[in-house]
């Protein structure tokens, strides 16, 4: 049996207003696993603003692992391990 690494999940903006936290721990082997498992359990809502119609992951969305855009690791197969922090930043407006 593979142990599946728990992982800090950091939330910012309108993810924080939807989900009702800033922070919080999941298991999960895979940057698309964290995705996956928060739109499942915060609903439609979170799912719209962090997927495509079509299931892919928005391109206004940030996702960053210890710092690292994954846009420049594995994008959303990006693997993860024990401790890692996953950092999502929406989209910001203001002036």
């Amino acid at each position: 049996m593979v142990a599946v690494p728990a992982v800090q999940v950091q939330l910012f903006a309108t993810l924080r207003e939807v989900t009702g936290t800033s922070r919080l721990a999941l298991e999960a082997s895979s940057v698309r696993e964290v995705l996956s498992l928060l739109a499942s359990q915060y609903g439609e809502e979170l799912r719209r603003r962090l997927f495509t119609p079509a299931g892919q992951l928005q391109e206004t969305v940030a996702v960053l692992v210890n710092g690292r855009n994954i846009r420049f690791l594995q994008g959303p197969d990006t693997p993860l391990r024990a401790g890692d922090t996953v950092t999502l930043i929406p989209p910001v407006a203001g002036g």
